[in-house]
């Protein structure tokens, strides 16, 4: 139990500091107005699952299962990418229409992550490494979640689709 409310605070303490620095200090406080072009959900998730080299095949979830994992509230829609198994990888995109509902969402991604941690990271610590350093943003309208082996490449992958 000890062990997962200190994998639950790290996570946490993560996120926030993702989200800190997710705009990247340009002012963008989150609206889309900062952004140079409108990025699709469906779009920057399939990026993401085709464009990263994952440990095993990267499948799109079905909708009532991406709503059921995040626990998704209404007028939340999401796109998620899995990899079956214990590697936790995972690609999610949600499209927001604010920033109270992207909190949620947010609260909702660390929650999956502290569940994947706890369960898996006895089992192999690469596993536990790739979880910790998720990629978690949120930007414009949408949500990131982004579990991969190559967290610099998902970032500029999220870049690129921003213009940035």
């Amino acid at each position: 139990m000890k062990k997962r409310v200190l994998g639950a605070l790290l996570l946490l303490t993560m996120a926030f500091s993702l989200v800190a620095c997710g705009n990247g200090g340009t002012g963008d406080t989150g609206t889309g107005e900062g952004n140079k072009k409108e990025v699709k959900a469906e779009d920057l998730a399939q990026a993401l699952a085709t464009q990263i080299t994952y440990t095993g095949k990267i499948e799109q979830m079905d909708a009532e299962d991406v709503e059921w994992l995040f626990e998704l509230e209404e007028g939340v829609t999401g796109v998620a990418y899995e990899v079956a198994g214990v590697s936790s990888e995972k690609v999610a995109v949600f499209t927001v229409a604010d920033k109270a509902a992207a909190d949620k969402v947010m609260a909702a991604i660390e929650a999956v992550l502290a569940d994947d941690l706890d369960q898996n990271a006895a089992y192999d610590a690469k596993v536990a490494s790739r979880i910790e350093n998720a990629v978690v943003e949120y930007k414009g309208n949408l949500v990131i979640l982004c579990v991969s082996d190559d967290s610099a490449k998902a970032k500029q992958i999220i870049k690129e689709a921003f213009g940035e």
